[in-house]
């Protein structure tokens, strides 16, 4: 995967594989994470977050949407391989990962 989010986010873009494109938000407008947390729930299945913090492009080729932070700040990447990489030996890359991940915690308060 790469830099995307099943649910809306301040920070990064709608996944590809709701719309088929990064970046565009599902029609109509819903919550899928929070669909998965209430059908999980009511069916007492665990559902915990993922979080890939460092992996940003899994491929240079794809395409990537306009707001999506290697578009942003290309200067918090490094390359491997075909993969663009968060560098967290940046202050603003670590920083940035916090507030993901706040923002996920705090929005969804109903992990398991």
């Amino acid at each position: 995967m790469q830099v995307d989010a099943w649910y809306y986010s301040p920070y990064e873009p709608w996944s590809r594989f709701l719309t088929g494109e990064q970046g565009r938000a599902p029609e109509p407008l819903w919550d899928p994470l929070a669909f998965m947390i209430k059908i999980c729930h009511e069916r007492f299945i665990e559902l915990h977050a993922w979080i890939n913090p460092y992996r940003a492009v899994a491929d240079i080729s794809s395409y990537v949407a306009p707001g999506h932070p290697s578009k942003q700040h290309p200067e918090w990447f490094v390359r491997y391989g075909k993969q663009q990489l968060f560098n967290p030996g940046l202050p603003e890359v670590r920083a940035y990962t916090c507030k993901v991940v706040r923002d996920l915690v705090t929005r969804y308060d109903q992990w398991d």
